[in-house]
């Protein structure tokens, strides 16, 4: 069974949507599912300047596949849109393999990845100011993979999917590591940890 994404909003039209995959990749429907027509509290796509997605857990896709999927959703936003302005080209997306499989299979542990897509409408990001960021304990799964850019009228923002490491008595988490890791000034940091 595939697990459902969380959308949430920000008053400054941001949209953030996060899920453990399991080895399932998410498909475009998936992704604009929150914006379609007949939902009771659908969030109004065109108030949304920009959407962070992270997914943990995936199978991965080619650096072909990554920008066909970005095509399908920012294709489809824009079909929902009233204001069909979101931008392949100002769209990204980071991608972080593991070395060290984790999920054990009957062919033996198998390698995931973790990946953080960002949809922009044309115009939001400023040019030049997306950075990527990933980081894991060892090549193993407990890690973080994020996107850093600086949109329009919003300022700098630091999006981070974090997997954490199952709490055990005596043992950090990434998350702790990272809260207590005060960010540089010119980047203040919103972190979303699922």
């Amino acid at each position: 069974m595939r697990a459902s994404l969380a959308f949430e909003t920000a008053k400054n039209g941001i949209g953030q949507l996060a899920r453990n995959a399991e080895f399932l990749t998410p498909n475009a429907f998936e992704i604009v599912y929150p914006f379609i027509p007949g939902r009771a509290e659908r969030p109004d796509v065109d108030e949304v300047e920009a959407i962070f997605v992270t997914v943990q857990d995936n199978n991965g896709r080619s650096k072909s596949e990554h920008r066909r999927f970005m095509r399908k959703v920012t294709g489809a936003l824009n079909a929902l849109s009233d204001i069909p302005s979101c931008s392949i080209v100002d769209s990204t997306f980071n991608e972080l393999s593991n070395i060290v499989g984790t999920k054990p299979t009957a062919q033996g542990p198998v390698a995931n990845r973790h990946v953080t897509y960002m949809f922009a409408r044309d115009g939001i990001v400023n040019p030049g100011s997306t950075h990527k960021c990933s980081w894991s304990f060892h090549v193993r799964k407990k890690e973080f993979v994020g996107i850093s850019t600086a949109c329009v009228g919003i300022g700098r923002l630091l999006v981070l999917g974090i997997h954490l490491p199952t709490l055990k008595k005596d043992r950090a988490t990434l998350y702790d590591f990272c809260c207590n890791m005060p960010p540089p000034s010119a980047f203040p940091m919103t972190t979303t940890a699922r």
